[in-house]
């Protein structure tokens, strides 16, 4: 039984992202700009995106440059031999790695990725220092689990590993060695020895951490989390060696795709970006790091003991500090399906049931508020 509903929750998620039909104009319109995180949520708790993320803890870059590449499907970045070079993949057209001009956003030349077609490779890093090179090293999202290691001079494909764990999104190449992010609820930052061929795990990383680079600072990341479809365009600084976030900040994507850095520039360290959605490259200033460490983020934390779950699910928050608290948990369009928690609670870590039995299968979203700050969470119902 369990096995069949699975089979229907797949079919009802290819329906709802890849052959959606509405009603009327206006739930495609609600819809859209649910993706576009130009949320509208009934009663006006939520209004934008903006009203999501803007606290006292967000931080604005300034935009340096932008290019329009003219290209959606774009992935991620990097930055080697003074160029950009950025994946775009689709299940139409076999993949492919643009060579971008930094100075003036043109593409100087295109190279197919020698894979089959629609395997979507994802997360791309620069290599210079290892025998034989440069190298580009990129993951793939079919198979969820692969990362090569592909020549830069002819795009051989020199090497195929399996990460530990499927979701290998993000990938960064330092010291010799590979740096995997794997997403999820449970997300994980990887360093694989590429002489030793030996996985080790980092750290946990914050829910959801998806694309990162490092910074100009070897002991921190700047980290993308794929909190969907909410906080799309914000990334974090990390300390991966605590696991702390220390600084969060805006990107002025609608579809955060990827992040680099370029450390060698008259005037950098510079980052990055690329949005898949409509194909935009913007260039910001590395802000400075240091003494950095006195300013860690306080962050609220959602975590749903019982995922997927079939009629309850147990839910867990963990609250910084004393303030008025609301929960409530929304579905794909936006709209509120129940309030859990509207109180004033004091700091600590509280436990509540979700009862999800009058309601079909699919995924819904929590949205925990809290002393001027708000995270977000998935549960998937399976009946």
């Amino acid at each position: 039984m369990k096995r069949i509903s699975l089979v229907i929750l797949l079919f009802v998620y290819y329906n709802l992202y890849s052959q959606i039909t509405f009603e009327s104009e206006s739930d495609k319109n609600c819809y859209y700009n649910f993706l576009n995180n130009d949320i509208k949520i009934e009663e006006g708790l939520i209004k934008n995106e903006k009203e999501i993320s803007t606290n006292s803890d967000t931080l604005e870059f300034e935009i340096l440059d932008s290019f329009d590449l003219h290209r959606d499907h774009l992935h991620d970045l990097t930055y080697g031999d003074g160029f950009l070079w950025i994946i775009r993949s689709n299940e139409s057209e076999y993949d492919t790695i643009f060579k971008i001009n930094p100075v003036n956003g043109e593409i100087v030349n295109l190279y197919q990725i020698p894979l089959p077609l629609s395997y979507w490779s994802q997360g791309l890093a620069w290599d210079s220092t290892s025998s034989g090179g440069p190298y580009f090293w990129f993951t793939t999202d079919n198979p969820k689990n692969e990362i090569y290691q592909m020549k830069v001079s002819d795009f051989e494909i020199i090497k195929r590993f399996k990460s530990p764990e499927i979701y290998s999104y993000g990938i960064d190449f330092l010291d010799s060695c590979v740096w995997i992010t794997v997403s999820g609820n449970n997300a994980k930052l990887f360093k694989f020895n590429i002489i030793t061929e030996i996985f080790d795990t980092i750290i946990n990383l914050i829910e959801n951490s998806n694309r990162f680079c490092f910074s100009s600072k070897k002991s921190l990341i700047w980290v993308h989390q794929h909190n969907f479809p909410f906080n799309m365009n914000l990334v974090f600084l990390l300390d991966i060696k605590t696991g702390l976030s220390l600084k969060c900040y805006r990107t002025p994507l609608i579809n955060f795709a990827g992040i680099t850095i370029d450390k060698n520039s008259l005037n950098g360290p510079f980052l990055w970006f690329s949005d898949f959605r409509t194909g935009m490259i913007y260039k910001v200033k590395e802000p400075i790091i240091n003494s950095i460490d006195t300013n860690i983020i306080q962050r609220n934390n959602i975590t749903i003991i019982t995922n997927p779950f079939e009629d309850e699910a147990t839910l867990k928050i963990e609250i910084q500090n004393s303030s008025l608290v609301k929960l409530d948990v929304f579905d794909l369009l936006g709209k509120k399906i129940i309030n859990l928690v509207d109180e004033y609670l004091k700091s600590g870590t509280y436990e509540f049931t979700f009862d999800g039995s009058s309601l079909a299968s699919g995924a819904y979203f929590l949205v925990l508020q809290a002393d001027g700050k708000v995270e977000t969470g998935k549960l998937v119902l399976i009946k």
